[in-house]
């Protein structure tokens, strides 16, 4: 499995996409793109989704990143996700 690199396209489940912006392990890069941290998909911003407002309203930020998907690699005490 390979770490989410802030080039990935990442989608919510109503075609929202999440903006990825890599802060805190900018300088660890896979084909010299960053990767993703947990906490940095967590709470990060969705646009585009087209969940009605009768069945909720779209999605606008990521509300969790499940541990099974963390890596056992840390960065910063974080994991990479995978």
């Amino acid at each position: 499995m390979h770490p989410i690199l802030e080039d990935n396209t990442l989608v919510c489940l109503h075609g929202g996409r999440v903006k990825l912006k890599a802060k805190k392990a900018k300088r660890i890069k896979s084909d010299n793109v960053p990767i993703m941290l947990d906490n940095e998909i967590q709470g990060a911003s969705i646009s585009g989704c087209l969940n009605p407002p009768i069945l909720g309203g779209p999605c606008t930020k990521v509300a969790m990143v499940f541990a099974y998907t963390y890596s056992d690699h840390k960065v910063n005490n974080k994991h990479s996700v995978l």
